[in-house]
């Protein structure tokens, strides 16, 4: 989830007054955010524009995961928005396939950003040949480990799956479970599925699999589930992980309670400062050599809503989201990366490992809840879940399988 965002700390609607007494228009704009400093920078970006327009107040609203999927369609329909936070992918294609979303082909070519942002991110947010959004962070998903740890113990970040295996094993001997995970709020342990598919088989396999066009009894399918069954029966993960989330997972890794973690970048921020600089990430072990190397890489996006799409207003706050220094400024302090081009990435925050990890794959994916439709990752993901508790490759393979059918066949 990439994250997809993970769930936030905090509820309520947040208006940012303007920078210069009483606006005379009000701009209404919806975010589901992180972090309150997250936050912080939101606020500090909507008084810049207030500042570029004095007679515009910026009002942003700032939901949790949880409430503003809940609630989506229904500020769509009651028109509640102007600009709206949302996810890159099949989840803002499956808004403009419902026609809640305006076309901005206009801003696109207006400046230009078809050059502005690399192919991959261009094509998260184009459809059928019309772009629907802008693209203003993006994050990629690894394995974090304590670096000083693996000194310790004379370890190095695995190439293959075998050398995987073997690294796991070694932390067992020395009495350190291999790999922390939080799977409460379910989501994270999709992440295992998406990333041993698309090492094992490929994206566009992996791609068809979330489209609904291939059975997950698929002996394929049950390949990747033999793989993630193997790690679950070496005993390899940290007892309890239904019961912890992401958050209270990280720091076993800090208390050298477990060597590794797969996780997004987001994770970062929650790394206390003083210890940061001892931890790393590499990318997700190579299964078949044959396979391009793909990395899940979400990203995060701001759209019209259709009752929007003639609101110059909002056009022109799309316009200065798109801006590399306001990308910077949004993502540079809270362990995400800019897309444009021409914004330069921060320092610090694991974010020049995340850089150099997106910069070697070959093509990148988003993430299982954000590729396929939502009616299926609600039920997937429970699944999973169910499948790290007890890995039974059959049964998991077709209860997945009466999912799709019940979602994509009927």
């Amino acid at each position: 989830m990439l994250r997809q965002l993970p769930c936030v700390i905090f509820f309520a609607l947040v208006p940012l007054l303007p920078a210069h007494g009483k606006a005379d228009t009000e701009l209404h704009v919806s975010l589901m955010l992180s972090s309150g400093e997250q936050r912080t920078f939101f606020n500090q970006a909507a008084r810049h524009f207030e500042r570029r327009h004095s007679d515009v107040s910026i009002q942003v609203h700032v939901f949790s995961d949880r409430q503003y999927k809940q609630n989506l369609h229904t500020w769509l329909e009651q028109e509640r928005f102007d600009v709206m936070y949302w996810h890159a992918g099949e989840r803002l294609f499956e808004l403009v396939r419902e026609g809640h979303v305006a076309a901005i082909d206009n801003l696109w070519k207006d400046n230009r950003w078809d050059e502005a942002f690399p192919d991959a991110i261009c094509h998260l947010v184009n459809h059928e040949q019309n772009y629907y959004a802008v693209p203003y962070s993006y994050y990629p998903w690894g394995i974090y480990y304590n670096r000083k740890l693996f000194r310790r113990l004379e370890l190095e970040p695995p190439e293959t799956w075998e050398d995987f295996l073997m690294l796991g094993d070694t932390l067992r001997a020395h009495g350190i479970t291999p790999l922390s995970a939080g799977t409460l709020d379910y989501w994270p342990a999709a992440a295992w599925f998406d990333l041993i598919s698309l090492r094992l088989h490929g994206p566009e396999f992996h791609r068809a699999l979330l489209r609904g066009e291939v059975a997950y009894t698929d002996e394929r399918v049950k390949q990747v589930l033999a793989h993630w069954a193997e790690l679950i029966e070496r005993d390899f993960f940290t007892s309890g992980h239904e019961n912890r989330s992401w958050k209270n997972a990280l720091p076993l890794l800090y208390r050298d309670i477990a060597g590794m973690m797969l996780i997004g970048n987001f994770a970062a921020y929650e790394i206390p400062e003083r210890i940061r600089q001892n931890f790393s990430l590499f990318s997700f072990p190579v299964i078949d050599s044959k396979q391009p190397r793909t990395e899940l890489t979400p990203t995060d996006v701001f759209f019209l809503p259709s009752h929007a799409a003639d609101n110059e207003l909002a056009q022109k706050f799309l316009s200065y989201m798109a801006e590399p220094q306001i990308q910077q400024l949004l993502n540079n302090e809270s362990g995400m990366l800019p897309p444009h081009r021409h914004a330069v990435p921060g320092i610090g925050l694991l974010l020049e490992e995340s850089q150099k990890l997106i910069d070697q794959a070959e093509t990148t994916t988003q993430y299982f809840d954000r590729d396929t439709v939502p009616a299926m990752a609600e039920r997937a993901i429970r699944i999973f879940q169910d499948f790290m508790r007890e890995p039974d490759i059959d049964e998991t393979a077709r209860a997945l399988e009466k999912a799709r059918q019940r979602v994509f066949e009927n």
